[in-house]
């Protein structure tokens, strides 16, 4: 029968099979190929692994800990997002976080926007889809459908082609958004929205045998004198910005789309809540026309923030960005901030659910109620 059928329609048959025997987890993962730089051959290969145990085989620590051992430095740090705490090897990581997650999400499909890296850093930005069932550290399952925008930034040894950190980063408030409930007021710009770049680079972006070495340093420049000026001297401008650009900013910022959206609803009032700002960088890697950031802003606490109050301390607050650039602007950035480890600082428990508001009960000063989702509106 098989035989007997065009080429065209055996090519679709074999694809409908691929696809139907493909583990979800596997979904808009990496290609890894022999021209990926030394970091993100190793993180490529290193996911492909994990998703092999896919869904059952993280379950036996022996099998699991045998696949992940090649791939990890013996005492690597695991630094997750707030709500679990940091961890050293792959039996703290596998006995804290990973297996919540997976109780978490028991069926769950990874998809990769972004993922670059260069001789000993890499980075991925991606979202995840899947049901909440369990418990996800401190957050309550909603046992519904859940979109969870994830980003990783690794560090390898120099000198060793073994993992020595891993940053990870989820936006834990747009998880609650989706429950219903929001800690902090929602701007009226779309939220919870993450696309792919508006480019034909390749899914995830960018493809390493393409990647052309001038574009990757005149990136670098770019979105490094894009964090001089606007993150360290407090420049109002938006100077490095493409007139059309897209942020994918985290919950309860949203998606601003131009330039006058990304100024009043995030760097205006970033500027006027804090004074005297530090950024230190632990991962800065570029490849092609994208580039990946995580480190740290500091700041004195000097005017209202998120609904807050001056508070007059000194607050810091991790972040993990990514960046497409174009020619000598950025078009679109994708940012995640870990805001409730900002907020423990004053005091405030974001994840404890006797204080959540429902969502539409607050909202940024003056501003109208935040938009839907415009992709629920095809359904």
């Amino acid at each position: 029968f098989f035989f007997g059928l065009t080429m065209t329609v055996r090519f679709l048959l074999c694809c409908v099979l691929v696809a139907c025997l493909m583990p979800p987890a596997l979904a808009s993962m990496a290609q890894c190929m022999k021209e990926d730089p030394p970091a993100k051959a190793l993180v490529c290969a290193m996911d492909q692994a994990i998703t092999v145990l896919y869904p059952d085989g993280w379950k036996n620590y022996t099998k699991w800990y045998n696949v992940m051992k090649p791939f990890w430095s013996e005492d690597f740090s695991y630094i997750p997002f707030t709500g679990f705490p940091t961890t050293k090897g792959l039996w703290n990581w596998w006995n804290g976080e990973y297996t919540l997650w997976n109780k978490a999400f028991p069926e769950h499909a990874f998809n990769q926007l972004l993922f670059l890296g260069d001789t000993i850093q890499a980075s991925t930005t991606t979202y995840a889809l899947g049901v909440w069932q369990d418990n996800l550290g401190p957050l309550s399952p909603s046992k519904g459908f859940t979109k969870v925008r994830i980003c990783d930034f690794y560090l390898l040894e120099r000198g060793a082609k073994k993992i020595k950190v891993n940053w990870m980063m989820i936006d834990t408030l747009d998880m609650l958004r989706q429950s219903g409930i929001a800690p902090l007021p929602l701007s009226p710009l779309p939220q919870g929205i993450v696309y792919l770049p508006r480019v034909m680079e390749g899914v995830p972006a960018p493809v390493s045998f393409f990647v052309d070495p001038t574009r990757t340093e005149n990136a670098r420049q770019v979105v490094n004198a894009m964090l001089n000026a606007e993150w360290s001297a407090q420049s109002p401008q938006a100077t490095y910005w493409h007139p059309d650009m897209v942020w994918y900013g985290p919950v309860p910022f949203g998606m601003a789309t131009g330039i006058e959206e990304y100024r009043r609803y995030f760097l205006e009032p970033l500027h006027m809540a804090f004074s005297k700002p530090n950024v230190t960088l632990d991962v800065f890697v570029c490849q092609d026309v994208f580039c990946a950031v995580r480190g740290t802003f500091s700041a004195l606490h000097t005017g209202e923030w998120l609904g807050y109050p001056a508070s007059n301390r000194r607050l810091s607050l991790d972040f993990g960005m990514h960046f497409r650039v174009r020619h000598t602007r950025i078009a679109e950035g994708w940012a995640m901030f870990d805001l409730p480890k900002m907020f423990l600082q004053l005091g405030v428990d974001l994840h404890n659910e006797t204080r959540y508001l429902h969502v539409g009960s607050h909202r940024f000063r003056n501003a109208p109620a935040a938009k839907e989702d415009p992709d629920d509106d095809a359904f």
